[in-house]
């Protein structure tokens, strides 16, 4: 059976070795992910621009990392998990407050609404229950 591999720095094509040392440059690293997904420049280059897209969005930063936080806990997907609690801590979260996220015990009740609809979101396949959308709603989001 086939399988993608995780590019190395000298694997990549020089389209994607530029993208990948912006990536070191902003966080440090290459994520493996980023690395498997630059096997296609032109996914990579599509993933990345969603992710810049979806900052334009009503989200902060902290609230994009309490959903994707709430998201991968619900998923059981501890790449995720760790991946999210390190951008998590570089937006400003404590270790304790990354924890509570992922749990959905988190004492800001705007956070809570929001990971609240994440997970119910994840959970229900696209169809929380309407007094999950109203404490959405009711705790300020639009």
């Amino acid at each position: 059976m086939s399988q993608l591999s995780t590019l190395t720095y000298d694997e990549a094509k020089p389209e994607v070795q530029g993208i990948f040392d912006a990536l070191k440059k902003k966080m440090g690293m290459v994520p493996n992910i980023y690395a498997t997904v630059a096997n296609s420049p032109s996914a990579l280059k599509a993933v990345l621009q969603f992710g810049e897209t979806l900052k334009q969005g009503e989200f902060s930063p902290k609230e994009v990392e309490a959903i994707a936080l709430a998201v991968g806990e619900e998923n059981g997907c501890g790449y995720c998990l760790s991946a999210h609690t390190a951008v998590g801590k570089m937006v400003g979260f404590s270790e304790k407050e990354i924890l509570d996220l992922r749990l959905v015990k988190i004492e800001d009740p705007k956070l809570k609404a929001l990971t609240n609809l994440a997970q119910a979101i994840v959970r229900t396949k696209g169809y929380p229950s309407q007094e999950t959308v109203n404490d959405f709603f009711e705790a300020g989001y639009s």
